[in-house]
């Protein structure tokens, strides 16, 4: 063996037993794993960007008929965008999923600001950046439930803007239209241009791409890298190239860092590579990258390790197992209840769901569609039974969830993956029937059309939040009368101050109540602006819940009074002095 050889062997060793070694003692000490996390996700976050990035590059620089592809449809991804704009202006842009959502734009910030990934939870803003609640002079922090990578791409587009909450939905809207771009591009190449134009209307007839366009959530970005892994896995299988399987790879690195299982995918799609022999492991040992993911992977362990405990608390908390077999049977159960209904309540095209289960009967019972398919080129039986596999676990983790049920606004967004996949089946199968008739083509547009004005109405408007949870419209509330009083800086007393903290400084009441000197203090030297308090005011006795009282050493005047509805309503109130 050569000096060279020996070198490399050393080299690749020491890439890739090290980040074991370090995660293995981070696992001894959660302080220091704590610690990893909170200073060095950033910098782990933004190498993992940039890596997908410049693969993305290599790919259209080293196969043309790709890039002439992507050139050719440029009028196409400018019509989509106006289409996309259009539908998304009539709902305004809010924070829907509450905790989760105002969490991740938490994170964000601190992200974009001190370059941690943690999250204040309470904080004050600091004086002389009154106009800004970036600035905070955290009073308490934790680890974030929820992977890095999207907070990332919102704190990038901190950095260019400065910090707005308002950010995140730039991220999300942009996030929808490369999502229908890259769908309409894939289809177009591998179907037709008809197939392409009908999937993506049905896409966004589901509301609920809409609702999230508009949103916090990751969960666009989710259903983006699992469309563009299943195209990469595509791209590999059919050209067997290098290339191609680097792209894959980084895809299903990314993947890890958006939702907390999506490691079980990037599992089941190796794991299947490996068994039908599809690894090009000749070419593993020559690129720095697959040498490099232990150390990529460390955040992921870190974040792993540290919020498990969470998971334990809410079995504490609900006295149940957050996954089972009885939460499966009974989520299942209301689903085809739902679909049994076909009603437009939900942000679902129900139509789309009933269309596909339609086409795969249709498959079953029609022997010469079933013998094309069984004849296809092994690499796309391969294709499909790996996303099948990828599919149905993704089905049983959602519909396992003890709160999977589909008519729960803050649980719905798990089925935008099943929502997808039935548009694009529904799309190709009235393309399949209807496309060589005369004026087929104009049909099969028709009626995706008019699926989509049945259940555009849905994308107008808040009403499936608004009727399912007095908190959201308690949120909704105090969040616009903040976003009124900007320029101001601000301290708001709340039972939930991280859902406000990233609109200005905010604590609980169980820290406004013993430090109740403190606070006015501040007010009086002209530190704050103003003190407001945000209080739950039950309906039946028009006074704060129990868990809302406020010292009697705080005087306080309504500002601000929501509508009395049913369960509790909003009530600010301004602190002004004895």
């Amino acid at each position: 063996m050569t000096r060279k050889a020996v070198l490399h062997f050393i080299a690749a060793a020491f890439l890739i037993l090290a980040p074991f070694i370090f995660g293995w003692l981070t696992i001894k000490d959660i302080s220091l794993a704590s610690a990893c996390f909170t200073n060095s996700t950033v910098y782990f976050m933004a190498l993992l960007v940039f890596i997908w990035f410049w693969a993305a590059f290599l790919i259209l620089r080293k196969d043309n008929n790709i890039a002439k592809f992507i050139h050719s449809n440029r009028k196409n991804y400018f019509l989509i965008f106006i289409f996309i704009l259009i539908i998304c202006l009539p709902l305004k842009p809010n924070l829907r999923v509450l905790s989760d959502e105002s969490n991740l734009v938490g994170v964000s910030r601190t992200m974009s600001c001190e370059k941690k990934s943690d999250q204040v939870i309470m904080g004050m803003v600091s004086q002389g950046k009154k106009s800004s609640p970036q600035y905070l002079f955290s009073l308490d922090r934790i680890i974030p439930k929820r992977p890095p990578l999207f907070p990332f791409l919102v704190a990038v587009v901190h950095i260019i803007r400065g910090y707005r909450v308002e950010n995140v939905f730039i991220v999300n809207f942009i996030v929808l239209y490369v999502l229908i771009c890259l769908i309409f591009t894939y289809l177009k190449n591998a179907v037709n241009a008809t197939a392409a134009c009908a999937a993506a209307i049905l896409i966004v007839s589901h509301s609920i791409f809409i609702h999230n366009a508009n949103s916090g959530g990751y969960d666009l970005l989710y259903i983006f890298l699992m469309c563009l892994s299943f195209i990469s896995l595509d791209y590999f299988l059919t050209s067997q190239k290098e290339i191609a399987f680097r792209f894959l790879w980084i895809n299903l690195l990314l993947l890890l860092y958006i939702r907390n299982e999506s490691f079980i995918y990037a599992v089941l799609t190796f794991t299947a590579l490996f068994f039908i022999k599809k690894i090009p492991f000749g070419h593993l040992k020559e690129k720095l990258i697959y040498f490099c993911t232990p150390l990529l992977l460390l955040p992921f362990i870190w974040h792993k390790i540290l919020t498990y405990q969470w998971i334990l608390a809410v079995r504490k908390q609900y006295g149940t197992s957050m996954f089972g077999w009885a939460h499966f049977l009974k989520n299942n159960i209301a689903f085809i209840e739902q679909l049994l209904k076909a009603d437009r309540y939900l942000p679902f095209a129900i139509i789309t769901f009933n269309l596909s289960l339609l086409c795969l009967i249709w498959l079953c019972v029609n022997p010469s569609v079933l013998q094309k398919m069984i004849s296809l080129k092994k690499e796309k039986i391969y294709l499909y039974l790996i996303a099948i596999i990828n599919f149905l676990t993704s089905w049983v983790a959602y519909t396992s969830y003890f709160w999977g049920a589909i008519s729960s606004p803050p649980v719905s967004r798990l089925y935008m993956l099943p929502a997808l996949v039935s548009s694009v089946i529904s799309a190709l199968f009235l393309t399949r029937i209807f496309f060589n008739l005369r004026y087929g083509k104009f049909l099969v547009l028709l009626l995706c059309s008019v699926i989509f004005f049945l259940y555009f109405p849905n994308s107008t408007n808040d009403n499936f939040y608004l009727e399912y949870s007095p908190g959201w419209r308690v949120f909704k509330y105090t969040s616009n009368f903040l976003k009124n009083n900007s320029g101001k800086n601000i301290l708001l007393i709340t039972d939930k101050p991280d859902r406000f903290v990233i609109y200005c400084g905010a604590v609980s009441f169980q820290y406004a109540n013993p430090n109740k000197e403190l606070i006015l203090s501040l007010k009086k030297g002209h530190i704050l602006d103003e003190i407001y308090v945000a209080q739950k005011i039950s309906a039946i006795s028009n006074r704060p819940i129990s868990k809302n009282n406020l010292d009697n050493f705080y005087k306080l005047e309504t500002v601000a009074e929501q509508p009395k509805v049913p369960v509790y309503y909003a009530r600010i109130s301004r602190v002004i002095e004895r």
